[in-house]
C-alpha cells in the first residue's frame, strides 16, 4: 500500500516538473517572440 502511494507521489512530482518547465519555456519563447516583432 505504501509503495503505491509513493509511486503516485513520484508521478505527480514528474507531472508538476514537466508542466512547470513547459510553462517556463513557453514564457521565454513568447518574450523573445514579442521582442523580435
Amino acid at each position: 500500500m505504501e509503495a503505491a502511494i509513493a509511486d503516485q507521489i513520484a508521478v505527480l512530482h514528474l507531472i508538476n516538473y514537466h508542466f512547470l518547465s513547459f510553462v517556463l519555456h513557453t514564457e521565454k519563447n513568447l518574450q523573445t517572440y514579442y521582442l523580435n516583432n
